[in-house]
């Protein structure tokens, strides 16, 4: 009887999430005949999202107890790979990100041309993974090393929206935020032909706002 009741309630559940999935595609057409749903631009964050937050900083905290920066710089390239691997991991593992991979690497065809100097990383949502360039954790300097980190987090919270706007875990996000980033999602600004206009999307503003409350929560400052 157990087992038929499991069984019933998975069931029950696939068909709400049908139910729901079908019911934003309704919206979508909607709002592109009528125009009916303004683009969401706010900062306010759902209480799941807020919960959210104050478990990733307690992550961050567990596995770096003072500033990463600090910590880091106390370990070699190969230990600041393994921590900082293990760290995406658990935040993958807490985000329910199943398969999405954290890569550390210099690779050219990932990093091409200005894009070893100036990009920490990338989300590729093609491949589940997040790059991470190797450029970066090799420095000496504890600033950029911390931002390696909450580079992790950034572009975590990237999947974290694609995972919002294709409804497998909304976190409670209203229907116009999931608008605006589906719309901001077919029409993204690369930021090495725009750098202004890449800032300005509203999936950028979010993941750096994002990242900003964690570190908030767990250091009680911005990221530098």
């Amino acid at each position: 009887m157990a087992v038929l009741i499991q069984k019933a309630k998975a069931i029950a559940k696939k068909i709400v999430k049908e139910i729901e999935q079908r019911i934003e595609i309704l919206r979508e057409k909607l709002n592109g005949i009528l125009g009916t749903y303004p683009v969401y631009e706010g900062l306010i964050y759902t209480e799941e999202e807020e919960e959210c937050i104050e478990k990733t900083a307690e992550i961050v905290g567990e596995f770096f107890e003072e500033s990463p920066g600090d910590c880091l710089l106390d370990e070699d390239f190969e230990s600041r790979c393994e921590a900082i691997e293990d760290f995406g991991a658990r935040l993958v593992e807490y985000y329910g990100l199943d398969g999405v991979e954290i890569v550390i690497t210099d690779d050219e065809e990932v990093f091409p041309g200005q894009d070893q100097k100036y990009t920490r990383g990338k989300a590729v949502y093609a491949e589940g993974v997040v790059y991470i360039n190797s450029n970066f954790v090799r420095v000496e300097d504890g600033q950029i090393l911390e931002q390696i980190v909450s580079t992790i987090i950034h572009e975590l919270r990237h999947f974290m929206q694609f995972q919002i706007i294709t409804m497998q875990n909304t976190y409670g996000v209203p229907y116009n935020r999931r608008h605006a980033w589906r719309s901001n999602f077919l029409n993204y600004e690369d930021g090495r032909y725009d750098v202004e206009a890449y800032r300005k999307q509203p999936i950028e503003v979010d993941a750096r706002n994002f990242a900003n409350r964690v570190w908030r929560k767990a250091y009680g400052k911005k990221i530098q």
